[in-house]
């Protein structure tokens, strides 16, 4: 549960409880394999209420996690339910029903604690993943994009930049719609660093 919550810029815990590997009579499982690689939708989103819209997520698995949750969902989930545990469609979840996010956050600051030394539950995680986002996703768009550009011309250049910034508004929009919530309240609530006066954080002040 830990790694594939850190696997993509972090939603909050209970988005994880609602996973389903398998249909239900009242909703569609979250789970699939596109291009040969484990993904899992969620749909959850403060703001869904107000627009009567609802913005999917997709989030991707590295190799390595899709074939640990492929061989999960092949082995351990069928072998669970033949020693005659409960069966449900929610991959996890325990005798009390689907976890909502403590036991994500308990093991999530444990595992933090382990390889970084402090303690990071789910709230303080969020912060800090979101900001090495806002830090470095951007920058590594424009990086790929410089490397593999050869021999351009003007033209080119003037087509590379007008693509550039269309990669950068789409991968903040994958970064809000990840984190669950609008362009608004990332800028004015999240990974926002106290040392600064209001609204003047590193970036802007790179800027200037």
């Amino acid at each position: 549960m830990v790694a594939m919550y850190i696997s993509s810029l972090p939603g909050r815990g209970s988005e994880l409880g609602s996973i389903k590997f398998a249909n239900s009579i009242y909703s569609a499982r979250n789970i699939y394999v596109l291009n040969g690689r484990m993904a899992f939708v969620t749909c959850y989103d403060k703001s869904r209420l107000r627009r009567m819209t609802t913005e999917y997520v997709m989030r991707y698995l590295s190799d390595e996690l899709s074939q640990v949750l492929a061989q999960y969902l092949a082995f351990v989930c069928p072998f669970t339910r033949n020693l005659g545990r409960e069966e449900s469609e929610y991959l996890f979840v325990d005798k009390r029903g689907p976890w909502a996010g403590e036991q994500l956050s308990a093991a999530l600051a444990e595992a933090i604690a382990m390889h970084l030394g402090v303690r990071l539950p789910v709230s303080e995680w969020r912060h800090a993943a979101i900001a090495v986002g806002d830090r470095f996703l951007h920058k590594g768009i424009k990086t790929f994009r410089d490397q593999g550009v050869s021999g351009a011309g003007a033209d080119d250049d003037e087509d590379s930049s007008q693509e550039d910034e269309e990669e950068i508004t789409t991968m903040a929009e994958v970064q809000v719609r990840q984190a669950g919530h609008g362009l608004r309240v990332a800028r004015a609530h999240y990974a926002v660093d106290g040392a600064f006066l209001s609204k003047l954080g590193p970036e802007l002040l790179w800027e200037f």
